[in-house]
């Protein structure tokens, strides 16, 4: 008797990336409560939900991935960064809000909600993102 695999909710969607003008890395940023760090994607491999923080984020359909994209476009023009946008796949997270660590790490709460933070319209929670193809690039002042 064979054991049957979990089959995976693997869905499709969009994520938005800034490219690292030192390294060309492709990467998001994500709070853990005491600093910025960031997650570091290429193309193809998964990445998973950081220890630290969580989930990951993308846009569930083409129109609102752009449109944020837009309305990110004063601080795209101030920026000496170049974002992306990449087609991917992604697992669904069973986590509704972003959250990152409680500190001091004597606290009885293992995690807080990061409510302060307005997400956009689209933006789906995801534990697990695969990079496919990239779309478009947006360059500074462009």
């Amino acid at each position: 008797m064979r054991k049957s695999k979990k089959k995976l909710n693997i869905k499709k969607g969009y994520k938005i990336v800034s490219i690292s003008s030192m390294t060309e890395k492709l990467r998001s940023y994500a709070l853990s409560g005491m600093d910025e760090g960031c997650i570091e994607y290429e193309q193809n491999s998964w990445v998973s939900q950081p220890l630290y923080c969580g989930p990951l984020t993308v846009f569930e359909n083409l129109d609102d991935a752009l449109q944020f994209a837009k309305d990110q476009k004063l601080r795209i023009l101030f920026s000496s960064e170049v974002f992306a946008l990449w087609s991917c796949d992604y697992i669904p997270s069973q986590e509704r809000t972003l959250w990152m660590p409680c500190y001091p790490p004597f606290s009885r709460a293992r995690k807080v909600a990061y409510n302060s933070f307005i997400l956009p319209h689209g933006t789906r929670f995801a534990r697990r993102v695969r990079l496919l193809n990239n779309i478009t690039i947006f360059k500074p002042g462009a």
